[in-house]
């Protein structure tokens, strides 16, 4: 709720500071919905902070200068500039591309009655921050034109007899075409302006300030400087509260969940240590080529040892594992009544966490006298 007062009240500054020139001067206002719309505008003497051109009022062109220093550059198109401003048009240029060797320049020339504003912008320019490179908006409001971005630069065209689908226009420019969007009515015109407003780098905004004449005084530079630092106080206290209200929030649903957390981890630990557990075991059992009450025997040491293999040598069982004791094993095992003559093979060792063992015994049970039986072959 507070991001939506927020919006409103963004909106309704933009609404103030933003005009429009296409086939006649528009106010940029809010509807029933909340949703930015044209307005015709009879006012020619306010001057809006930024005004936003339609393409048939002005020229766009791209050169390419032979040139690496930014010094000598910006001379060469301050110079130009003075003498196309004496044909009656207002030049606006902006470098995108600066090389070693070579310089890339856009260059806007605007018809000398537009309404006055500080910063004139083309909406070509506005429009290409809103594309990839290879999708060219098809603009059919008021006049149609053509609109992209390649290489930082802006490609635009009124549509014309030659120049009258989007194929012909990337074909023009020598650019990729993978996508075209159309633009056909104003609510979606104004939806990409705006959206170009809020992308294009604020750095190219100084290549089109324009103080107009007899407007910059003090009082006035006050009146703006207060009314923008009074916005951003009031969307910074908002702001933050609101983060603040939401952090306030996530932990109190953290500390809620705990106890089901802590609850979830130790059903999973408890999960995965008899996991563990039932593997170790799988694999013994694999190993065992006959069935046999050995397994009787060996379920008792699983509480106790840590058996690593289980073999039949020499008619007798092999246990080899580790425990904490190994004649605690040995007696785990001794106390069996299926097993006789149970010892240790070697003499056990001490291991980093137990000891290790060697254990052999004889099942008195008729079944495991016999041994494993082999092929004919082997037998032979």
């Amino acid at each position: 709720m507070i991001n939506n007062k927020i919006k409103l009240l963004f909106k309704k500054w933009l609404c103030k500071v933003v005009a429009f020139y296409t086939d006649q001067p528009y106010e940029l206002v809010l509807n029933e919905h909340h949703q930015f719309a044209l307005k015709p505008s009879s006012d020619t003497q306010s001057t809006k902070w930024f005004l936003v051109v339609g393409r048939q009022h002005y020229n766009e062109q791209l050169n390419a200068y032979p040139i690496g220093n930014k010094k000598e550059l910006k001379q060469l198109l301050e110079i130009e500039k003075k003498s196309k401003d004496k044909q009656q048009a207002t030049t606006q240029t902006l470098v995108t591309v600066m090389a070693a060797e070579q310089s890339q320049v856009m260059q806007w020339q605007f018809a000398k009655d537009l309404p006055k504003a500080w910063f004139t912008l083309p909406e070509s320019l506005l429009m290409s921050q809103t594309v990839n490179d290879g999708e060219v908006i098809l603009n059919t409001h008021h006049n149609a034109s053509f609109i992209t971005k390649h290489q930082k630069n802006v490609c635009s065209s009124l549509q014309s007899k030659i120049i009258n689908s989007p194929e012909r226009f990337a074909s023009m420019f020598g650019i990729p075409l993978s996508k075209v969007i159309n633009i056909n009515t104003e609510q979606e015109y104004l939806e990409r302006v705006i959206n170009g407003l809020y992308a294009v780098p604020k750095q190219y905004l100084q290549a089109f300030l324009n103080i107009p004449v007899n407007i910059f005084n003090k009082r006035l530079a006050l009146r703006y400087s207060a009314i923008f630092g009074g916005i951003f106080v009031v969307y910074g206290l908002l702001t933050s509260g609101y983060l603040v209200f939401k952090t306030h929030q996530l932990e109190s649903q953290l500390d809620a969940n705990k106890a089901t957390v802590n609850r979830a981890l130790n059903t999973l630990n408890v999960y995965m240590t008899s996991r563990d557990a039932l593997q170790q075991r799988q694999q013994l059992l694999q190993q065992l080529p006959i069935t046999s009450p050995v397994f009787l025997v060996i379920s008792d040491l699983f509480n106790s040892a840590e058996l690593s293999s289980i073999s039949w040598q020499e008619g007798r069982f092999v246990l080899r594992g580790k425990a904490n004791k190994a004649t605690d094993a040995l007696a785990t095992v001794m106390q069996d009544s299926r097993v006789e003559d149970a010892k240790f093979d070697y003499p056990s060792r001490k291991e980093r966490g137990g000891e290790s063992f060697v254990i052999s015994f004889v099942l008195n049970t008729g079944n495991d006298q016999v041994i494993p039986a082999v092929s004919e072959q082997g037998a032979q």
